[in-house]
């Protein structure tokens, strides 16, 4: 559970890793529970597989073989950037939860190693909201 949540909307954003899960359906999801005003909202972002090489927070790491026996010169084990959208510039929620969510029987673990709130700075809405209608009323 994570407490003292900002008083203003924020990205939250979730490094994670999953492993290869058993089955064979091996996906898994991570899920937010945002509790808001005596109702639970939920979010769900799917978390790849450690050794998917794709897009991540950090990628092209190496590992070790079963067991910890050797070096695996392999470049593509990743850590994964997860974001959610939370909303809370009504100030009605009072708490968040991340949890496992397999997809299907016999999914894959999910492992969090940080999380990190992302805030907007004072006035950039103001700021990008502005700049959009002055290039509007320009381009007439």
């Amino acid at each position: 559970m994570l407490l003292n949540v900002p008083s203003s909307s924020f990205l939250l954003h979730i490094y994670a890793a999953r492993d290869d899960g058993y089955g064979t359906f091996p996906f898994t999801n991570l899920k937010l529970a945002i509790n808001k005003s005596h109702a639970v909202l939920y979010d769900e972002q799917p978390v790849p597989n450690w050794l998917s090489g794709g897009s991540s927070f950090i990628g092209g790491m190496d590992a070790t073989g079963p067991g910890g026996g050797g070096f695996i010169d392999i470049n593509k084990a990743a850590i994964s950037d997860i974001s959610f959208f939370v909303s809370n510039s009504d100030q009605s929620v009072s708490n968040l939860g991340i949890s496992n969510q397999p997809t299907m029987f016999g999914g894959a673990n999910v492992y969090v190693f940080a999380a990190e709130a992302i805030f907007p700075e004072p006035g950039t809405d103001l700021a990008v909201a502005l700049a959009a209608f002055l290039l509007g009323r320009r381009r007439r």
